[in-house]
């Protein structure tokens, strides 16, 4: 006996899952991609970037306006937290048509709790509305299919109501282009089987296989239409086809929202799209070349795409567990065997979303780009789980079998929290962002000027500034965007005195700095040397003009904010991490600065307590150790100096190794080598100090095998001077190649050719 019917149940399940996603909420923006940009656009109903997300926008005005409680990233919380719920209720109503409640749960178990729903969920975006999107869409058109089933064709006007929806989907996310063909083939079905062999072939290679090589999108729009030419009945399919693209064009137009809403000049006016030029670049990003991020543009096509799929296969393997992978498997089979149609369409979808999005994209598998990547995971992982589903239905249906698919849907329902998942991604207490903004603020003088690039850093201080209307006499600059014209101009309506051109050289800093005094940059900033006023830190801020220091380094450290934990290695996440970074970098600046001339007493106590505090916020950093074995061996204690700088090169090589498993770019690569090379140096100083003379030369060694230091050579002639004139002759030849400004290395090389 059933005590609850099948919409009672989708309820329920709509219920739980809305409490349990708000109460893991965070109380403010979190830090997660471009949450701050989406609440500030929001707040000010501006554009945001390609492909401006209009849809996304006008709900969140209307969550702003119609929930009065809360600050204005709360209240997106709920335009994330209910079409999440929502589209798992979609999804079980969907997956129970197709075999029944108790599979249908644990499938929307798997799915509902794993690590991207439960994190995309709460933060500030728009992919939990996609995801609602994906789900109402697998849901009609299962439906469809059922109806089309009996009666040849899906009726008129469910089908255009399907064409609508995914017309109006578009308006927020652009990608689920690519789940289109895959959707109308699961809606209209195979009913000439002799379609489903070429396809299969056309969707999951031809097609695929034309946009790799072609570098054009445009392909995916002649599979959604070859898709739905081939499988309409071909009466009246000339009229169906275009009433079918009006509806989709109807959805669609939401998008006329951002030339319409441009032209009034609003505070966040990306790419202004008022014009159809401009317009267009925005729908075709083409600003990012067609890309997921101009990250991928470092690469060469398809170099990435099976670091992707391990990657993603991990992922998987982290959130469904081997025996939802297994059940997923199984159940591929099966629908394979009972409905080869359903199977390939569906398939379609996973291989389009999946596989098929992640060689495109091209990233580089690192924690930064693979945080881009991730929340793209949910559809395809909607279609694995609807596959566990199918498994959990087929053990269902033989004898005694329903104990075990009662006893799957529990098990994906209580693992999530029995395991630790749904601890690491709760927000309840989640400050990070809400005080790193709070905290840079602070340490910006009144009128200045701030320059920050990296998107977490720069839309919290966006948010901040516009939707809280905190500090409205601070001019944030995003370094990225400052040689855009219409970013420029957006910047002269809100910052008439604002001196701004593109920060790229030293030129152009030194121009900013200025005609925007006080100017500052934030640690994120990517500021060429020569720009940065040497030792004149402002807490978390790089002065970028000469200032006298401050007599208390640590006088604006003791008014900020730090609630939670702050160490790198620790966070669950990048962004999060990303913020503790800035703060690390921020400690070891003030550091070096302070110790910049002769230590005594309370300055080298001052020192070395910054230092440590630095490397407690983030371990895996070598230049802290290295600083500690600095101040250990200026005092002549050199048995500490050498651990430290041992350590120091652990670090490094523990880094490089992270490097090539991240495929990180050469310069990045590069640095870290010379970060390595730098404390295999100051070992062989140490040793040398220390008499031992033969184990000092093999540091040196060691040193120029990760990178040509001048000093090394310098400290090998050093060695070779009483024991082979002629190599150390070579050594220092080496050094003055390396760097000509080396006048002793000069002038003992000299004195050598003289002899």
């Amino acid at each position: 006996m059933r005590f609850l019917s099948r919409r009672q149940l989708a309820v329920a399940v709509f219920l739980g899952f809305w409490l349990c996603y708000l109460g893991g909420a965070g109380p403010g923006l979190l830090a997660y991609r471009d949450t701050g940009e989406m609440a500030a656009s929001a707040w000010t109903l501006g554009v945001s970037h390609p492909t401006g997300y209009p849809l996304y926008i006008l709900l969140g005005k209307l969550f702003d306006a119609a929930f009065p409680w809360g600050n204005p990233a709360y209240r997106l919380n709920l335009l994330s937290s209910l079409p999440m719920a929502a589209g798992m209720a979609l999804f079980f109503i969907a997956a129970a048509g197709l075999w029944g409640e108790i599979p249908a749960l644990g499938a929307t178990a798997l799915i509902g709790l794993s690590g991207q729903a439960l994190t995309l969920a709460r933060v500030q975006e728009m992919y939990a509305l996609g995801f609602l999107s994906a789900a109402g869409l697998l849901a009609l058109a299962l439906e469809l299919r059922r109806e089309a089933a009996t009666a040849g064709q899906p009726p008129e006007k469910d089908w255009l109501g399907f064409c609508f929806l995914f017309g109006l989907s578009l308006g927020n996310r652009l990608d689920l282009i690519l789940i289109a063909a895959g959707f109308i083939a699961c809606a209209i079905g195979f009913k000439d089987k002799a379609w489903l062999s070429p396809w299969f072939g056309l969707s999951f290679l031809a097609f695929p296989a034309a946009m790799f090589f072609t570098g054009s999108n445009y392909w995916v729009l002649l599979l959604v239409a070859l898709t739905f030419w081939s499988l309409s009945a071909a009466a009246g399919r000339f009229e169906r086809a275009v009433k079918s693209s009006l509806f989709a064009l109807l959805g669609l137009s939401v998008y006329l929202y951002l030339p319409i809403r441009s032209s009034s000049l609003p505070w966040l006016d990306w790419s202004h799209p008022a014009t159809w030029s401009n317009l267009v670049q925005v729908l075709l990003r083409s600003k990012y070349e067609g890309t997921l991020d101009l990250i991928s543009k470092n690469y060469k096509p398809g170099e990435l795409w099976g670091a992707n799929l391990a990657l993603y296969g991990r992922h998987v393997l982290h959130n469904f567990t081997v025996a939802g992978i297994a059940l997923a498997a199984a159940g591929l089979w099966r629908q394979a065997r009972r409905d080869a149609g359903l199977a390939a369409s569906l398939g379609a979808v996973f291989w389009w979303a999946g596989p098929v999005f992640l060689l495109l994209s091209n990233m580089p598998p690192n924690p930064h780009a693979a945080a881009i990547v991730q929340p793209y995971y949910l559809v395809p992982d909607m279609i694995v789980a609807l596959w566990a589903g199918e498994a959990l239905a087929w053990a269902g249906a033989c004898p005694r079998g329903k104990l075990f698919a009662a006893a799957g849907a529990a098990f994906f329902l209580i693992w999530p929290f029995a395991s630790g998942r749904a601890a690491a991604c709760d927000h309840r207490l989640d400050f990070f962002d809400e005080d790193y903004a709070r905290n840079v603020l602070l340490c910006l003088p009144r009128g200045g000027a701030l320059v920050a690039k990296k998107d977490v850093q720069l839309y919290s201080l966006w948010y901040r500034t516009a939707a809280l209307g905190r500090r409205p006499d601070a001019a944030i600059v995003a370094q990225g965007l400052s040689g855009s014209p219409w970013y420029q101009a957006q910047m002269r309506r809100s910052n008439p005195r604002l001196s701004l051109r593109p920060l790229k050289t030293p030129d152009d800093w030194r121009f900013f700095a200025q005609g925007n005094a006080p100017a500052y940059a934030a640690m994120d900033a990517d500021i060429p040397a020569a720009a940065a006023a040497r030792g004149s830190l402002r807490g978390l801020l790089i002065a970028l003009e000469s200032r006298a220091g401050s007599r208390e380094p640590l006088g604006l450290w003791r008014l900020m904010v730090f609630r939670g934990r702050y160490n790198y290695e620790d966070r669950p996440d990048f962004f999060t991490s990303d913020l503790v970074n800035d703060y690390a970098q921020a400690l070891y600046r003030t550091a070096t600065a302070a110790g910049a001339g002769p230590l005594k007493g309370s300055a080298e106590a001052l020192t070395s307590r910054l230092v440590r505090g630095c490397w407690s916020l983030h371990w895996l950093m070598p230049d802290p150790p290295a600083f500690l074995g600095y101040l250990a061996a200026s005092e002549g204690r050199f048995h500490e100096a050498l651990g430290y700088e041992r350590l120091a090169g652990a670090l490094a090589s523990a880094m490089l190794g992270l490097a090539r498993e991240y495929h990180s770019l050469p310069d990045v690569v590069l640095q870290i080598r010379r970060s390595l090379a730098e404390a295999r140096m100051q070992q062989g100083i140490i040793l040398s100090k220390l008499g031992r003379q033969d184990e000092a030369k093999e540091a040196y060694e060691s040193s120029l095998e990760a990178y040509p230091l001048a000093k090394a050579h310098y400290n090998l002639a050093v060695y070779y001077w009483n024991r082979d004139r002629r190599r150390a002759a070579q050594e220092l030849a080496e050094a003055v190649r390396l760097d000509p400004s080396d006048v002793e290395a000069r002038r003992y090389l000299d004195m050598l050719r003289r002899r």
